[in-house]
């Protein structure tokens, strides 16, 4: 007698199978697909605002909806997959879902050492804008943008345009777009993320969503570190070394996302349905770094309160990109994933010290 393994090959061989019975690999001998918890950051700010969210995956599929998450530290429920705390330690948790349970993952709520007084340094805010040559709404929604950044922030928020191919081609697009579209669930064009923490669309709707999101930025989020970046051009070899320099008022581990944006670039537009010539602003030409899609930057590791640590990138200069128009932006990411400050400075010869408040 054929054992089941026996037949199930057959079966598949001959293209047999009655209702219910897949040639799919299914058989007693395969694991069952993995169940997987995943938290969005590894350590929170225990001031009970900061918080982790939690995904759920059975294989492929997301079944975060339906499984139940508990924090197996002191045996609670997570409600709607997220977690914050005002205690400091380490959190564990698990997931459960069809019967099966996933593996523990840990997470660090680490005391609150925010300083009890305003910030030394003035708070700069990123404005990641989703756009691509072939949108016809996306330069009316830069104009909204630029009116809002112009009339309310204009030293405080800093763009950087993050074109796409999107459904046609565009000669400014760059790859790491897609995966922070896909990560932070963008839904359409144009869009803007502030702080990589809120994602909004640029259109002037009466809820004024966007000037919302900027204003949190800097009432909600106040700086806890400087930012000080520095270029220096090397014309023969075509290249720059640039030095960032971070100044934590806090305990904090940080990273550093450094990008190459060129300004005033000139190409096409579809405009309200029609093409045309256009001025592109701000355009992302290059994130720095070892990895091309890790906008989420370069380890700074942990800084004690009160002092700094620096890193270095080498930048290949593109010959095809207008030295004149071309900066360096150098993101400080904070342990929480977003940022928290920023600073600019050109990338030929470049020099931007940290910005102190004024006494």
């Amino acid at each position: 007698m054929k054992s089941f393994k026996q037949l199930t090959v057959l079966l598949c061989i001959l293209g047999l199978g009655a209702a219910g019975f897949s040639c799919s690999g299914n058989t007693d001998d395969d694991p069952a697909a993995e169940l997987t918890l995943k938290p969005s950051a590894a350590a929170i700010t225990a001031n009970g605002s900061d918080a982790v969210t939690f995904k759920v995956t059975d294989g492929a599929s997301d079944v975060t909806a339906e499984a139940e998450i508990r924090c197996t530290t002191d045996n609670t429920a997570v409600e709607n997959a997220s977690f914050s705390t005002t205690v400091a330690g380490e959190y564990l948790f698990q997931a459960s879902y069809g019967g099966r349970t996933s593996k523990t993952v840990k997470v660090t709520a680490k005391a609150d050492e925010t300083p009890s007084g305003p910030s030394q340094f003035v708070r700069q805010i990123c404005v990641m804008e989703f756009t691509g040559q072939w949108c016809a709404n996306c330069p009316a929604g830069f104009n909204y943008m630029n009116f809002i950044i112009s009339r309310n922030f204009p030293d405080a928020a800093h763009v950087i345009a993050l074109h796409d191919n999107g459904s046609g081609s565009d000669e400014f697009a760059i790859d790491v777009q897609k995966t922070i579209a896909r990560d932070y669930g963008l839904t359409g064009y144009p869009m803007a993320l502030v702080d990589m923490r809120d994602l909004r669309p640029l259109t002037a709707d009466t809820d004024q969503s966007f000037k919302k999101s900027l204003q949190a930025s800097q009432d909600d989020y106040p700086a806890h570190c400087g930012v000080a970046v520095k270029s220096m051009y090397d014309a023969a070899g075509k290249k720059a070394k640039v030095t960032v320099r971070v100044h934590s008022e806090k305990t904090e581990a940080y990273r550093v996302a450094v990008w190459i944006i060129e300004d005033e670039l000139s190409g096409t537009q579809n405009v309200g349905g029609q093409y045309q010539d256009y001025t592109h602003s701000h355009v992302a030409r290059l994130l720095a770094g070892s990895a091309p899609n890790n906008y989420k930057g370069e380890s700074l590791g942990e800084i004690p309160a009160n002092t700094e640590k620096s890193k270095e990138f080498d930048i290949a200069v593109n010959p095809a990109w207008n030295l004149d128009n071309t900066s360096v932006y150098a993101l400080a990411i904070g342990a929480d994933g977003y940022v928290n400050n920023m600073n600019l400075c050109k990338i030929v010869d470049g020099d931007a010290d940290y910005e102190r408040v004024a006494e």
